[in-house]
């Protein structure tokens, strides 16, 4: 599954095969920590070994 994860400012947002989500936070930080574990929560290893498999 494909995803775009945004941050802009104090708000993230989210968009995959399955649809879109937006969140808005009075803090930066905040909004930060979540485009954070976002990140995290991709696969690391499916992304490098799919950058690879397109690079050849």
């Amino acid at each position: 599954m494909d995803q775009i994860i945004i941050l802009d400012g104090n708000v993230v947002g989210l968009v995959s095969d399955d649809g879109a989500a937006r969140w808005e936070f009075d803090s930066l930080m905040d909004a930060a920590e979540l485009y954070r574990l976002l990140v995290l929560s991709i696969d690391i290893e499916d992304r490098i070994a799919l950058l690879v498999q397109n690079s050849l």
